[in-house]
């Protein structure tokens, strides 16, 4: 459902004589499923997913004065869309807390610890993620503290382990990846004392911190081209505590992805100053004089180019300066004369 689809069911379900005409037609087409867009989603989704409390509250009443409790179940709480997400799935994206915790106490009622499990909690949508996926890449904390509420309730501690904080969608990430990848440091930090509860120190150095995806990007990857600086402090915190010299050293600030790019690569890559600033930083502290020089400032990606190159590409003047004042540093002249020129 696009934006403008979205937008006109916000309409009406701010309007409560509009909820009244047509709630009839909601429900007739609810059992033959029929109120769909190309997405497939219901008003139920929309509800949910857009955040209007009210209106999800009447469609409750609605459904219970004339669905049976296993239409309830089947094509509300357990209906997905297209994407096989159910209405439970959308309410962490954008609505608001309420909104979760009240399909999670409707979902209570009606729905077997079963149901619960495997059908809310654990299911995957068509990209892979489960709820913790989904979640993890929302900027509210809240959100991510019930959830974990729910599942220590819920599942048992290998289902957790393996399902939630190990389980990986197509792409081959975790939910801490995807944390990761959107710059979630207060998620990142709540699943990492979850981890450190569930997980074993060789679980979360190599599926965490050294773990990598179809792309071969890791975690490090992901948050020196897309994550501030502070979510790149914690990350060099995190890995400082639980790496040894040599894996910091060759997993993470040497270590390429399917693209033969560095995290230094994808930081310079995107422009992320601050970001190449850290990394510069650590690689003084872990890296020779002879490896900073050959495999970061001239190091090269599967098609030949170098962190300056990528900088020059982007067009940031800052950055190519700052860039440029770290080759003249490290580089004789002649060398900058080959490679830079």
């Amino acid at each position: 459902m696009n934006f403008c689809e979205k937008q006109a069911w916000w309409d009406k379900l701010r309007d409560p004589l509009m909820l009244w005409r047509i709630d009839s037609k909601f429900l007739a087409n609810s059992r033959q499923s029929k109120i769909k867009s190309y997405k497939a989603e219901s008003i139920w989704h929309v509800a949910a997913e857009l955040g209007n409390l009210k209106a999800l509250q009447k469609l409750w009443e609605l459904t219970e004065e004339l669905l049976t409790r296993e239409e309830i179940k089947n094509k509300l709480l357990l209906g997905t869309d297209s994407e096989r997400r159910t209405a439970w799935h959308w309410a962490p994206e954008w609505g608001e807390l309420e909104n979760l915790q009240i399909v999670w106490e409707w979902a209570k009622e009606k729905l077997t610890t079963e149901d619960l499990k495997n059908k809310l909690l654990l299911v995957t949508d068509c990209e892979g993620m489960n709820a913790l996926h989904i979640i993890a890449r929302m900027e509210n904390l809240e959100k991510l503290k019930i959830v974990r509420e729910w599942a220590e309730d819920k599942l048992t501690t290998e289902e957790i382990k393996n399902k939630l904080l190990l389980g990986t969608d197509k792409e081959g990430r975790t939910a801490w990846d995807t944390a990761a990848q959107w710059g979630r440091l207060d998620n990142l930090k709540i699943l990492w004392e979850w981890a450190e509860n569930k997980l074993t120190t060789e679980e979360i150095i190599s599926k965490w911190l050294l773990g990598t995806d179809k792309k071969g990007m890791t975690a490090w990857h992901r948050t020196a081209e897309w994550g501030r600086l502070e979510k790149l402090k914690n990350v060099r915190e995190w890995a400082e505590e639980k790496l040894t010299t040599e894996e910091i050293k060759n997993k993470l600030l040497l270590g390429r992805d399917n693209e033969g790019k560095t995290a230094w690569d994808r930081a310079a890559e995107w422009g992320r100053l601050e970001n190449l600033q850290i990394l510069w930083e650590w690689a003084g502290e872990k890296l020779t004089t002879e490896e900073i020089k050959n495999k970061l400032l001239l190091g090269t990606d599967n098609k030949g180019r170098t962190a300056l190159d990528r900088a020059t590409e982007l067009g940031s003047l800052e950055n190519l300066q700052v860039l440029w004042e770290w080759a003249k540093e490290k580089l004789t002249t002649e060398e900058i004369k080959i490679n830079c020129y």
